[in-house]
């Protein structure tokens, strides 16, 4: 199994809380990715997690026991959490209340009160837990034990675990549906995916992939689930209507992770001996692209808009390479501390909060942004028809303007342009029109600035 989650156990040290680069929470205007502060954490951090409204960064420290919890505004630390042995990366629960951390050193489950930063319970499950996976309604919680070769349930209002299902041999993190109707376990050494159906408690298939499934994907649509094989070079797809295998890519070697875009049309696995990312078209389930990255990189984190992909490489000097989707090519790349692992993007993709396991420090990398609002948005009415123009955004974001979008309301007709005014036709007459017009550039759309109301006229006759 990967290293990162083989950890021998540690006693317990203290953290010292040292002060941050502090930066602002706005977005900086910044035309190439940098590093705008260092935030130091326990020791060996890895794999931190964001919460919805994207305030506060947790990260759990192995070899300090501990989850450090980062104000995001300021990159300080606010608070240290005592947690069992050899923490894993965290998950909240939906309503952000709770945060579960596995220790795998410990055999427990620690769960912390969100408001207090306090431990307010320890649940004791299997051997060697991996990172929890809660259903939509933060209910249940499960936990692949990997030294157990079982699932627990865990019911959340009472902090215990309710049941127990056997899986294949070596567990690791597991995958859900969007319904939550679904948990497809890896099973590390058996070579296979267990399919539970999470309400009768039970596995309801065993799909046979290649050697060592590690952390499948499930796209949005439930329809398919990716699995990248460390030990056969390949990525198994499954259709799970069937619970099939239905394709076996190759890919390079040592491959530990598939991430998805948004839209489910290209999945980014990382190949750790080969230092590359495979890009694989969903539809036709190929290998289109092999983009060359620095050693040993880790999972990939692609922004909302699928247009950029954050890498980052473990054996390199501490980079994260930076990719250009559209091209599937390397446009920066950007030193950061020892031994980087993958990190956590915020929604708006500016900021990449990436975990230096080496050295003990978070980086915030902060990264070109959408462009500004446009200014001066003017309308003048006519027959059946409208005439909207504006002035380029002051700031036109990390990238050039490549156009705008301007849309009527109601009805939101719509305008595509590269110039700065468009001209609408066919519009209702006597209604009364609103425009909304966006900038957008390679990272993605500015927020809208709304026009004045205008009434259109009727037709001559």
């Amino acid at each position: 199994m990967r290293a990162t989650y083989l950890f021998t156990s540690v006693v317990a040290s203290g953290v010292v809380l040292v002060g941050a680069t502090v930066a602002s929470a706005a977005p900086i205007n910044i035309t190439v990715p940098e590093v705008t502060g260092t935030i130091t954490v326990g020791s060996q951090p890895f794999l931190p997690l964001l919460n919805a409204d994207e305030t506060t960064l947790y990260v759990s420290n192995d070899q300090s026991s501990t989850v450090s919890v980062i104000d995001t505004a300021t990159n300080a630390v606010t608070a240290t959490i005592q947690v069992g042995q050899n923490p894993i990366p965290p998950v909240l629960n939906p309503a952000g209340t709770r945060l579960y951390v596995s220790n795998l050193g410990s055999n427990s489950i620690s769960v912390i009160d969100t408001a207090t930063n306090q431990v307010i319970a320890t649940i004791p499950v299997g051997e060697m837990p991996y990172t929890p996976t809660i259903n939509p309604s933060g209910t249940r919680m499960y936990v692949a034990n990997n030294g157990s070769n079982t699932v627990s349930i865990i019911d959340t209002a009472l902090n215990r675990v309710i049941g127990s299902i056997a899986v294949g041999a070596g567990p690791n993190t597991m995958a859900m549906d969007v319904a939550g109707a679904r948990l497809y376990v890896p099973n590390y050494t058996a070579g296979t995916i267990s399919v539970i159906d999470t309400a009768a408690g039970a596995v309801v298939a065993t799909v046979g992939v290649g050697a060592n499934p590690y952390r499948p994907t499930v796209n949005l649509a439930g329809t398919r689930v990716y699995s990248a094989n460390n030990g056969s070079n390949n990525v198994s797809v499954i259709d799970t209507s069937t619970n099939t295998v239905i394709a076996t890519i190759p890919v390079g070697e040592d491959p530990w992770d598939a991430t998805l875009n948004t839209q489910g049309t290209r999945l980014y696995v990382t190949n750790s001996n080969s230092s590359s990312v495979s890009v694989i078209d969903t539809a036709s389930n190929r290998v289109i692209a092999t983009i060359g990255v620095g050693d040993n990189p880790y999972p990939a984190q692609v922004n909302l808009r699928g247009t950029r992909a954050y890498v980052a490489n473990q054996n390199t000097v501490g980079t994260v390479s930076v990719i250009d989707t559209s091209t599937n090519t390397v446009i920066s790349t950007v030193t950061v501390g020892s031994q980087p692992k993958s990190g956590a993007l915020n929604r708006a993709g500016t900021t990449y909060y990436v975990p230096n396991f080496g050295s003990g420090t978070i980086s915030v990398v902060s990264l070109p942004s959408v462009p500004g609002k446009p200014t001066r948005v003017k309308v003048s009415a006519g027959v059946e028809s409208a005439n909207v123009s504006w002035q380029a955004p002051a700031f036109p974001g990390g990238e050039p303007i490549t156009g705008y979008r301007v849309t009527a309301f109601p009805g939101k007709k719509m305008c595509l342009t590269t110039k700065t005014s468009c001209q609408f036709t066919d519009l209702t007459p006597g209604t009364t029109y609103t425009f909304g017009v966006v900038a957008q550039n390679a990272i993605g759309f500015s927020r809208p600035v709304i026009s004045h109301q205008v009434s259109v006229f009727s037709a001559e006759k």
